[in-house]
């Protein structure tokens, strides 16, 4: 019989009994989930328990993504389509509040009091949008509104996006308001439906893509000094690919990866310590590059990286071989 580690029995209730993984387990705030299949049948508890499963497996992955955004560097600029997608959203999230005053029949509010509060605030949006200003309550929103899920920004205090951000959420107060005012003269006014592709984890960049676009915009010459660079910058790679065995993301690079490739050249044996020197500034160019052109929140692990002092150099080499010519 087939083991089913998640499925388990309570009285005679069949339930999905879900460990969180360790690594998630302390920010997810649980150590298991439990839900009920609402089955008494061992075949029909199997059928839910695979959906289920599929589910929950989804949420871990979501909160461990959402984790690891969290860990990364604060970012120091939005894109423009993450700023329109900041003002959609919070555009979506005002009309919806609205449509669910309007489904509840107002409960508990009183219809032309509520209006006047939304007409403050649209006074108080146009003006910031006029003047460029802010309040307490929209730096509060914006913080908030990247906070949410899907978004999930961390963005650095000092960013020059902030002010954008501002803006964008005043102009949706101001079309949530027009918009408002239709519904209330009897106009079917539908909330928004945005998808958040702005903020959908993309690949991160790799090695590889940082050596193409480094010899896109550093290789040039002949073709023969072009073909001579680009070959060690290839045998570059491979290096790195043998000292590490898994290549990591470009970001995900350490410095302790940084020394692993260090020590894996200096070991080789078939290098002198100015050949390793040359490798490593290789690839740190490669680091630099790509950090200062497209990712500005990445460290360059190989950046201040040196040979160690035990390290006999070329010119300790030559040394003895410069003492005995002036003897003689």
């Amino acid at each position: 019989m087939t083991a089913y580690p998640w499925l388990t029995l309570r009285g005679r209730t069949y339930y999905l009994r879900a460990p969180v993984p360790t690594d998630i387990r302390e920010s997810f705030g649980r150590t298991e989930i439990w839900k009920s299949l609402r089955t008494q049948d061992r075949k029909v508890a199997i059928q839910k328990l695979r959906k289920e499963t599929a589910i929950i497996v989804e949420e871990f992955e979501q909160h461990r993504a959402s984790q690891s955004r969290l860990a990364e560097p604060p970012l120091w600029e939005l894109t423009n389509q993450q700023i329109k997608a900041v003002e959609e959203i919070y555009l979506e999230h005002l009309l919806d509040e609205d449509e669910e005053l309007r489904l509840s029949g107002f409960e508990g509010r009183d219809f032309d009091d509520h209006m006047d509060s939304m007409e403050g605030f649209e006074e108080v949006s146009r003006e910031g949008y006029a003047k460029g200003s802010v309040s307490s309550f929209i730096l509060g929103e914006a913080e908030e509104v990247l906070s949410w899920d899907g978004i999930e920004v961390r963005l650095d205090p000092q960013s020059p996006s902030w002010p954008r951000v501002f803006r964008a959420l005043h102009a949706a107060v101001i079309k949530a308001s027009k918009a408002i005012r239709e519904r209330n003269s009897g106009e079917v006014i539908e909330t928004p439906q945005v998808e958040l592709k702005a903020f959908k984890a993309v690949p991160k960049p790799t090695l590889e893509e940082a050596k193409e676009f480094y010899i896109t915009e550093r290789v040039s010459g002949s073709e023969f000094a072009r073909r001579k660079r680009i070959n060690r910058l290839n045998a570059n790679m491979r290096s790195v690919k043998e000292a590490l065995g898994e290549i990591p993301a470009l970001p995900d690079f350490t410095v302790d990866h940084a020394y692993a490739v260090r020590d894996y050249l200096l070991n080789k044996g078939t290098l002198k310590p100015s050949s390793v020197r040359r490798e490593l500034n290789d690839i740190k160019g490669i680091f630099s590059l790509y950090k200062a052109k497209k990712l500005r929140s990445m460290i360059n692990p190989f950046e201040g990286l040196e040979l160690p002092k035990s390290t006999e150099t070329d010119k300790d080499a030559r040394e003895p071989l410069l003492l005995i010519a002036t003897e003689n």
